[in-house]
């Protein structure tokens, strides 16, 4: 969710729930993902009921760059599939962990 604050730019704010059994295997919290109709009535009347796990059917597990565990990485090679573990990456940029 999010709105346009005093000095024009965004502000957001994330629900989170409980993991569904996908992103359980990580992290055990995950955001809430509303549709719209739950989105207009939790903004009515917030309720915890509407923060349910997603359906494990909804989302996809991509193995992805280790560059994703930098927050100084904010670019779409953040999202290059995984390459070989035993592989040293060719950019020396990139830090394994």
């Amino acid at each position: 969710m999010w709105q346009e604050g005093p000095d024009g730019r965004p502000q957001f704010v994330v629900l989170t729930t409980e993991a569904n059994a996908l992103v359980a295997r990580v992290h055990d919290r995950m955001p809430a993902l509303l549709g719209p109709a739950a989105a207009a009535q939790w903004l009515l009347q917030p309720a915890p009921e509407l923060l349910a796990p997603a359906p494990d059917s909804l989302l996809v597990a991509e193995p992805v760059s280790p560059r994703v565990n930098d927050v100084k990485n904010d670019d779409p090679g953040c999202l290059a599939p995984a390459g070989d573990p035993e592989q040293p990456p060719s950019d020396p940029q990139i830090k394994l962990f």
